[in-house]
């Protein structure tokens, strides 16, 4: 458990996880669809409630959020 954090307390500040570097690259593909959108999926099908994945799939869905969040310019898109 130490090693971990030392890892993480080590680690650069610009360290980043990978959907996140897809959003900030304005790559159009990343894995919100794989992961979140997954349990969403999954939990209609079992009739379970996951608001909380709901949210971030509705959010992390929507082009418009994003652009607001990061300031991506829609030009580039």
């Amino acid at each position: 458990q130490q090693k971990s954090i030392d890892i993480l307390r080590d680690a650069p500040p610009t360290n980043t996880t990978s959907m996140h570097s897809d959003f900030i690259s304005n790559k159009g593909n990343t894995e919100v669809e794989s992961l979140t959108g997954y349990v969403v999926r999954e939990a209609e099908g079992y009739q379970l409630e996951v608001p909380t994945y709901k949210a971030i799939y509705t959010s992390l869905s929507n082009p418009t959020m994003l652009i607001h969040y990061h300031g991506i310019n829609q030009s580039t898109q």
